[in-house]
């Protein structure tokens, strides 16, 4: 009867922890901007509306995987015609046309369409327009609490959102480094604003709070283990500044990463849990495209998302995958050799940094204790759900002998974490070592939710 139940006592803590800390602050969230928040709900309708219409007409059945298709499109589009880009188009041109090609999509599939969504999209757009046009991006004093969004983030996206792909590429802050989530901030910043010059407004990242929401909502549980999730998901991302500047507040890497790689990655292995109904197998190829090309995020992930394509082909023996998921790499191959001016090479693992891996009798193991040490003493909140996680995983995997490929992607994430910073970059700054733990924070909510409904 107490297992049963067990879900209701987990977020208490998190909500108490929560509830004080916002009481003590004058019932205010002071790092969250509220006309933002409102704004970016507003832009939250019309992604959720353009989702179900994705999901309509390519029968997915899931709308945080169709509104990851939609903001992927833009970039996909691009980066597969970036010979066009590199002559005549911009960034605005290949916008446009992105959307003209989604429109023809949606009219091969009118049958499948409901009439009633068209006017909600219509409307969503005209609330998140109305809304923007009185939305002053000086109005609220956003705090950079890292370097990367000022050195790199906001600087790469303000350069796509002003020019085009092509000449980012060759212009690169960081030589080689994919640029699809600068990509997406600026298909955020157009879809909201589409002003001339680009400039960082909390209402284009804010969405990814209720993105998150959306993907525990959706996911095949009973809904008090929804809500279980849910509370503390929340309270733990409001009630830190920078976990909210990490995943929704700020255009830092790990918002968009967090996102789709989450829900990329359960589609490719926990689809059951996902989805209602099969994905149409033509779509999951589709799909699988689009998987792919999260090779341009971010280091670790990047990797990742190649690993978990290859154990797909290697468990199905079907050719298409590895064709539909390296689809990606392959157009990158041919863009750096035909399209792409200058010797520019791939830049999240250098040469260099390979020929510096050495055995596992060279590691530096005071740096995995300092990594421990720094994470509790950053964040103790999260640790404590991650803590109560663990116990969870423990005790289910004594009971059934299993953990799920979700807990083993974590748990490889965590080993090359520790790897590398014992390793390879064992004189970087260890605090980092944080944001790569955390990098897909929601699958972790995703694995606290499949191990809770097991008790």
């Amino acid at each position: 009867m107490i297992k049963s139940k067990i879900h209701y006592l987990f977020p208490l803590p998190f909500i108490y922890n929560f509830f004080n800390n916002f009481l003590n602050n004058n019932l205010k969230v002071e790092h969250i901007d509220t006309y933002s928040i409102i704004l970016s709900f507003a832009y939250f309708a019309f992604l959720l509306t353009i989702g179900h219409l994705i999901s309509d007409s390519l029968e997915i059945n899931n709308l945080s995987l169709s509104i990851g298709l939609f903001l992927m499109s833009f970039f996909v589009v691009n980066f597969f015609t970036l010979y066009f880009d590199k002559f005549f188009l911009s960034f605005h041109n290949y916008f446009y046309l992105t959307i003209v090609l989604w429109i023809f999509v949606f009219l091969i599939n009118y049958k499948k369409i409901n009439i009633n969504k068209l006017f909600t999209l219509l409307i969503t757009f005209f609330i998140t327009k109305l809304l923007s046009n009185n939305y002053s991006t000086m109005s609220f004093q956003h705090k950079e609490l890292s370097t990367d969004t000022t050195f790199f983030w906001t600087p790469m996206s303000k350069m796509i959102y002003e020019n085009s792909l092509v000449y980012s590429l060759e212009n690169n802050i960081i030589s080689g480094y994919g640029l699809l989530i600068n990509y997406i901030h600026a298909v955020n910043f157009k879809l909201i604003f589409d002003s001339e010059v680009f400039s960082y407004s909390p209402a284009t990242t804010n969405v990814f709070l209720f993105l998150g929401l959306l993907f525990i909502y959706e996911l095949r549980v009973k809904k008090p283990i929804k809500l279980s999730a849910s509370l503390i998901y929340v309270s733990i991302l409001l009630n830190s500044d920078w976990l909210s500047f990490l995943f929704f507040n700020s255009t830092m890497g790990e918002v968009i990463t967090n996102y789709l790689f989450t829900i990329f990655f359960l589609f490719i292995f926990e689809s059951k849990t996902m989805f209602e109904d099969n994905i149409q197998l033509r779509n999951r190829y589709l799909v699988l495209t689009f998987s792919g090309f999260l090779y341009f995020t971010k280091p670790f992930v990047s990797y990742l998302i190649l690993i978990a394509i290859f154990i797909l082909f290697i468990i199905e023996k079907d050719i298409r995958i590895l064709f539909s998921g390296f689809f990606g790499l392959l157009i990158n191959f041919l863009n750096y050799r035909f399209v792409i001016s200058g010797n520019i090479q791939d830049g999240y693992l250098n040469s260099s940094e390979i020929s510096s891996i050495n055995s596992l009798t060279n590691l530096n193991f005071d740096n995995i204790f300092t990594i421990f040490k720094n994470f509790y003493i950053l964040d103790k909140v999260t640790s404590l759900f991650i803590f109560f996680l663990l116990v969870i995983l423990i005790f289910n995997f004594i009971k059934f002998r299993s953990l799920s490929k979700s807990t083993l992607i974590i748990f490889l994430n965590l080993v090359l974490v520790f790897y590398l910073y014992s390793s390879i970059w064992e004189s970087k700054e260890l605090e980092s070592a944080y944001r790569y733990i955390l990098t897909f924070i929601n699958l972790y909510f995703f694995v606290y939710i499949d191990e809770v409904k097991k008790l």
